[in-house]
């Protein structure tokens, strides 16, 4: 009873004592005060945030990154969940063969390799777009994050 008494006491104090309304919370999210970098919707890859890029430049890499994620992000996602459901189901199930199993992994590969060519495409296409010296400021940066 004592214990129940504690604990209803104590109840409002931990409410109040968490993040308030319009306050940042402890999500993970980026610092609020790196919140207004850029622009909302405009979700800049990291690697490019220190490159001070142009008002043409941030507009054209969105138009490159709308385009190539649109609406192929979503369906490579639901496929991959599908695929991901397909093979959770045929492992648990009396219809089981190792060959289906990799034949499953093997068009999950080949969505990955896919996906994995686009972006790097997608990269290449957004280097050029930069100026030589924010490319060497690129190249620097990740040579750096290598080591």
């Amino acid at each position: 009873m004592k214990k129940l008494l504690l604990i209803a006491g104590l109840l409002p104090l931990a409410v109040a004592a968490g993040p308030r309304h319009g306050e940042p919370g402890c999500d993970g999210g980026p610092h609020p005060a790196q919140r207004g970098k850029f622009a909302p919707g405009e979700h800049m890859p990291h690697f490019l945030r220190a490159l001070n890029l142009s008002d043409a430049q941030r507009a054209e890499i969105k138009s490159l990154r709308q385009s190539q994620f649109g609406e192929g992000r979503d369906a490579m996602r639901s496929q991959g969940r599908a695929m991901r459901d397909e093979l959770r189901n045929l492992s648990f199930s009396a219809d089981y063969s190792e060959q289906k199993s990799l034949s499953l992994i093997e068009q999950s590969l080949e969505m990955h390799k896919q996906a994995a060519l686009e972006k790097a495409k997608l990269d290449n296409r957004i280097f050029k777009l930069l100026t030589p010296e924010q490319q060497q400021k690129l190249q620097s940066e990740l040579s750096k994050a290598e080591h």
